[in-house]
């Protein structure tokens, strides 16, 4: 651990022992925090990528923290109402899971369900309609995970050469990109899925126990996510290649489009909220999402929403197994909202101080 991430830790729990988070709670306590979870690990995948995902047993405890130290889960649509309306009850939060991971189903909603608590689930549908692994993370994945040290590209799949050393982290680095680069610009659905399978197996891994029986890296089915939408999860949009185009608006309205025609033939309805795909989005594509009926939008910027926030702006904490009980606590009683307020401060007077010596220079 760094010695800043140390730092960081010792300061808040010392900020919580003398009533510093009881204070920021009083301050900042009638906003609205949205969490944001994504995957929930059904092998090893916390260890691949932390900030992605997080095991069964963290998120339970993280629920269980939250229900302790009363905190109130409402469904997104009626918290963004009473927010407007200056109705929240204290310590109002939303719970949001980006994309449809499979882990999610068991690892997660069983547990909220036992908690009937409700939650928001965005949909990235291409992978739930197709029931393939996720490229661009299961290639990392496979390098990250491979029982062998040398690998011969060449032997993976045609259009691809070279021996990697799969001890060198920049190589590896630059091998996963151009397998991913490879594959989503010059192959078909069924070739990646080919060469995913191909190259599991070139790293000295089982393929169908991996994908198919264990579903690594896999998302809910469209069925899967029937079952979630049993358990009270409120289904909803997060585009259908999980792209969000800026500078094409035919482009952006067709991956609404097709995300929400997928989820309404499986019976969903009422699909008005969207999260922005890799936290990507601008200011000119609001008026075009509200046109297309989209009424709150979430970003991945961290933040507490007030009532004069923009609901296509909305801001989430990105919980994840890197994230300290202490950070986790001082970031849902408001402290880092206020250090965030204070952070922007000092960043506008010292512009405003610069733009005066230019003036007088």
């Amino acid at each position: 651990m760094s010695l800043y991430r140390q730092t960081k830790r010792a300061t808040l729990r010392c900020l919580r022992a003398c009533g510093g988070f009881r204070i920021a709670d009083r301050l900042v306590g009638h906003g609205l925090q949205i969490l944001c979870y994504h995957g929930i690990s059904v092998l090893d995948e916390e260890h691949f990528d932390p900030a992605l995902f997080m095991t069964p047993e963290s998120f339970a405890a993280r629920m269980d923290w939250l229900a302790r130290n009363g905190f109130q889960p409402l469904p997104l649509a009626e918290a963004i109402t009473r927010l407007q309306e200056h109705t929240l009850p204290s310590r109002a939060i939303v719970l949001t899971f980006d994309d449809g991971w499979f882990g999610c189903l068991n690892g997660a909603f069983a547990k909220l369900k036992s908690l009937g608590w409700p939650a928001t689930l965005y949909v990235t549908t291409y992978y739930s309609q197709h029931g393939d692994p996720v490229f661009n993370v299961a290639v990392r994945y496979l390098l990250w995970k491979s029982a062998v040290k040398v690998l011969n590209l060449a032997e993976v799949h045609d259009g691809l050469e070279g021996l990697i050393d799969l001890n060198e982290a920049t190589q590896l680095a630059h091998t996963a990109h151009r397998i991913v680069e490879f594959g989503l610009s010059q192959l078909t659905r069924a070739q990646r899925r080919h060469l995913l399978y191909a190259l599991a197996q070139g790293l000295g891994i089982d393929p169908v126990e991996l994908f198919e029986r264990r579903r690594v890296m896999t998302l809910l089915t469209l069925a899967e996510i029937q079952r979630s939408a049993s358990q009270g999860v409120n289904i909803q949009l997060h585009t259908h290649r999980h792209r969000f185009p800026l500078d094409d608006d035919a482009a952006l309205r067709k991956e609404l489009s097709d995300n929400r025609s997928i989820l309404k033939a499986y019976g969903f309805n009422n699909l008005v909220h969207l999260c922005y795909p890799s936290g990507v989005y601008a200011g000119r594509v609001l008026p075009l999402l509200r046109a297309v009926d989209i009424e709150t939008a979430t970003t991945s910027e961290a933040g507490i929403n007030f009532s004069e926030t923009d609901p296509l702006l909305l801001t989430r904490f990105l919980d994840s197994t890197s994230i300290a009980e202490v950070e986790f606590a001082a970031e849902m009683f408001g402290v880092g909202e206020i250090l965030r307020g204070f952070r922007i401060g000092r960043k506008v007077r010292s512009l405003r101080a610069n733009m005066t010596a230019r003036r007088h220079a």
